[in-house]
């Protein structure tokens, strides 16, 4: 009975302090959660104070950044009336567009009422004289009201004129972009075979107003973005390497030639219906003409292109001998294609014989090619002229080996070694140039005696009516106080003293003559 109460006891007491170790567990665990929570409830109040503070610092700054916005907004104002648009370099070309559209303008009024008596003017149709009319009058009203607004100083707008026609303006960047496509789309379809100034149309003063226009548009794109600080278009285009800008107006020129030709090609039937004499110069021309001069601009614009693309996957600057001379020998064709060419074609009852785009396309084309041939040219010959000079730089460098190894073999041949030789030359050039500086120290030194000599010419000038016997005292009280100086005053008294001594000497022979001839 005792063991079984015993074990019952010990039974119970281990069950107690599971019992009480579970508890404590679970203490702990609760005590952890609090600990916890606690935490986590410091860190959400400091969050929130931290945004109370950073929305109490935002709503301090307002403020600040308000006052900050005001002064850069009074700053531009301020800046803004120093502009002055009158001095703007894009006001010419407004002024050039007013003119050039109003001479258009004027051309497209009267370009219907055409008499011919000889002058062989072909009238427009009523179409294109009211296209003309439009596009003349809608530019000129726009650029007249820009001018306007570039000497407007007493309207309360004048500053936001300034903003819109500033160098960096957006607003006339647009206008501008506008202008250029309004005029090259009318100077395609005013100059164009079957326009109002076309080929052989002859009204001069629409087509070339016209012309003047649209070039006038794209210079003020590029007077924009030399103002804005940008690169212009002639600097862009000469910033590429080797023969590129050549390369470029050649290939620019030679397919706007193309399209041209190929506009008279297809559509001079429909433009000279009731032009007898423009009909029959175009029917005379044959198929084979048209096809070659088709064939020479599009060949002209093909490889014009690849050499422009290939500069831009270059990884060097220097152009291989196989793309070199391919360059030339294509050069060779296009220059023996374009001399006949531009003779046939020009000529009389030729296909660009009239005054229009084809004939100043093709003459254009014509000479852009013949600037890219000279210019390989001249490059050929620089190439040529490196080359030998390369040679003579190699020559005059296997003459120096040659002449330095004939030097050592003298050397050695002498029983002289060659590395002293050259230490010989050396130390003579070092004795030479001691014997220069001594040389140079002993001029200065003469000089210093003669600035002496002339100091102390006076003290050893004797005066005439001294006796002989007075000079000679005098000649050894001199000679005692010599005696008395150091080496470095006798010397430089030296001089004196034998000037003295032969004063006296005369003055004895004068005395004695004088005494004889008593």
């Amino acid at each position: 009975m005792t063991d079984k109460t015993k074990e019952e006891k010990e039974i119970t007491t281990s069950d107690i302090s599971r019992d009480n170790e579970a508890e404590d567990k679970d203490e702990d665990v609760e005590g952890q959660q609090d600990q916890q929570k606690e935490e986590e409830d410091q860190q959400e109040e400091q969050e929130e104070g931290q945004s109370e503070q950073a929305q109490d610092q935002d709503q301090q700054d307002q403020p600040e950044q308000d006052q900050q916005e005001d002064q850069d907004q009074e700053e531009e104002n301020k800046d803004e009336p120093d502009v002055l648009l009158a001095r703007s370099t894009r006001l010419k070309g407004y002024i050039t567009f007013c003119f050039g559209s109003a001479l258009a303008y004027y051309q497209a009024l009267n370009s219907d009422n055409i008499i011919n008596d000889g002058s062989y003017v072909v009238p427009s149709s009523r179409r294109q004289k009211r296209y003309a009319l439009s596009v003349t009058l809608c530019t000129g009203c726009i650029c007249a009201v820009v001018i306007l607004l570039h000497f407007d100083r007493f309207t309360c707008l004048q500053n936001v004129w300034k903003r819109a026609f500033r160098p960096d303006s957006h607003v006339e960047l647009f206008l501008l972009i506008f202008l250029a496509i309004w005029w090259i789309a009318a100077t395609w379809v005013h100059t164009s075979v079957r326009g109002t100034a076309g080929d052989g149309k002859n009204q001069y003063n629409l087509y070339f107003a016209t012309w003047v226009c649209c070039i006038n548009s794209i210079w003020m794109i590029d007077r924009w973005l030399v103002a804005a600080g940008h690169s212009s278009f002639g600097s862009f285009m000469t910033s590429w390497p080797h023969r590129s800008p050549a390369w470029m107006a050649a290939g620019f020129f030679s397919f706007v030639d193309l399209l041209a030709i190929l506009d008279l090609y297809l559509n001079w039937e429909e433009a000279t219906l009731d032009e007898k004499l423009l009909r029959d110069t175009f029917s005379n021309i044959t198929d084979s003409h048209w096809q070659w001069l088709l064939f020479v601009t599009a060949f002209t614009t093909v490889p014009a292109s690849c050499f422009v693309v290939i500069e831009l996957f270059r990884s060097d600057l220097f152009k291989g001998e196989v793309e070199f001379w391919l360059e030339g020998v294509i050069l060779c064709c296009l220059v023996c294609a374009w001399l006949p060419t531009v003779v046939i074609a020009t000529a009389p009852n030729g296909a660009a014989s009239f005054v229009g785009n084809a004939y100043f396309l093709t003459w254009a084309t014509a000479i852009f090619v013949m600037d890219v041939a000279v210019w390989w040219m001249h490059d050929w010959r620089m190439s040529i002229h490196g080359v030998v000079e390369e040679q003579w730089k190699e020559y005059e460098m296997q003459k120096k080996q040659v002449l330095e190894q004939n030097l050592k073999r003298a050397a050695i041949e002498q029983g002289g070694n060659y590395q002293q030789q050259q230490q010989q030359q050396q130390q003579q050039q070092q004795q030479q140039q001691q014997r220069q500086e001594q040389e140079s120290v002993a001029s200065e030194e003469a000089q210093d005696e003669t600035s002496y000599k002339s100091q102390q010419g006076d003290e050893s000038v004797v005066p005439a009516h001294a006796s002989v016997d007075e000079i000679q005292s005098d000649d050894e009280s001199r000679s005692n106080e010599r005696s008395i100086l150091p080496a470095d005053s006798k010397d430089e008294g030296s001089v004196c003293f034998k000037s003295v001594s032969l004063y006296s000497a005369k003055i004895e022979d004068e005395s004695s003559i004088g005494q004889d001839s008593a």
